[in-house]
């Protein structure tokens, strides 16, 4: 998305810069496009899909649907009772959204889904790419613990939460199909749930997309860093004119939002990254962009310039 934030900015520049850095958008738009067209099997969410099936081992599904949903209640696997129905909630989605007994949930709680998977007969290695759910979650498949992040709680002094994507290994046991389980609690932000994708394919295929989308993130870092330095130098050199400053600047900016943002990147770099602290970084780069943006503003407003 920062790819856009950068083209709105081009009217600031001189019109010799401008045709270059037009180029460099539609290189990087035409690489987006490309990185997009990795194609997934999503079940139909205007169906009750409350299993999934991966068909083969070379292709990646979305575990979008359906899944058992269990509110206020945080069960393991072998604790479910087949006397009490679960609802069904379709994911990813917030879990505000959702409404039982026609209350609308609230963002602050916690809740277990459960699904199942059928995997194909072959013996490999599987994976599961998890995105960030907020706010911190433990999961399971077929009674096996694959990981906890942060810390799974029924109030908030229980739960601690931390912001991190994981690429989590599995093999299947004699059966092709497996019980996945996730427990999730959120007490620390304004919307809780699983509320993006989680991907599921063989672990070679899952791995190479995760290091693809690593390689797009160093690139357009490499590329707004590139046109910071650029403008910046410029500047250095023709302090009058200080649009390449805030150009700069900004590119600057958007370049390590990109980074520390995404769900990639500064996880290979920084795998201990504290929840409290990437929240501050992204705070901290979202209201330095609009400083930047309301500077970069002025030479359009000369009577209102009181000197910056």
């Amino acid at each position: 998305m920062h790819i856009f934030n950068v083209h709105l900015y081009f009217y600031f520049l001189d019109p010799k810069v401008e045709k270059h850095l037009r180029s460099l958008f539609f290189v990087q738009l035409f690489l987006c496009c490309f990185y997009c067209q990795t194609s997934y099997a999503t079940p139909k969410s205007n169906s009750l899909e409350t299993s999934f099936h991966l068909t083969n081992s070379d292709t990646i599904i979305k575990l979008d649907g359906y899944w058992e949903f269990y509110w206020k209640q945080l069960l393991e696997p072998g604790q479910f009772d087949s006397s009490t129905p679960p609802g069904y909630k379709l994911v990813p989605k917030n879990w505000e959204s959702y409404t039982e007994s026609g209350i609308k949930l609230s963002s602050k709680g916690y809740a277990t889904f459960r699904t199942r998977v059928t995997l194909p007969s072959d013996s490999v290695l599987y994976a599961f790419y998890i995105p960030w759910l907020r706010s911190s979650y433990k999961i399971w498949v077929d009674n096996r613990l694959l990981k906890e992040i942060g810390k799974v709680g029924e109030s908030k002094a229980l739960s601690e939460p931390q912001f991190s994507t994981n690429t989590l290994f599995f093999s299947a046991q004699s059966d092709s199909s497996v019980e996945v389980v996730i427990q999730v609690a959120n007490f620390h932000l304004l919307s809780g749930g699983i509320r993006s994708s989680i991907l599921l394919g063989s672990a070679d295929r899952i791995q190479a997309k995760r290091e693809r989308a690593l390689s797009f993130e160093v690139f357009f870092f490499g590329a707004y860093l590139v046109l910071a330095i650029y403008h910046l130098l410029f500047f250095f050199f023709r302090p009058t004119n200080r649009s390449p400053l805030w150009f700069g600047l900004i590119c600057l900016v958007s370049g390590l939002a990109g980074i520390l943002t995404n769900e990639t990147f500064v996880f290979t770099l920084w795998p201990s990254l504290s929840f409290v602290l990437h929240l501050k970084f992204e705070y901290f780069l979202l209201f330095t962009t609009l400083a930047f943006l309301f500077f970069s503003s002025t030479p359009f407003f000369p009577a209102k310039q009181t000197g910056l």
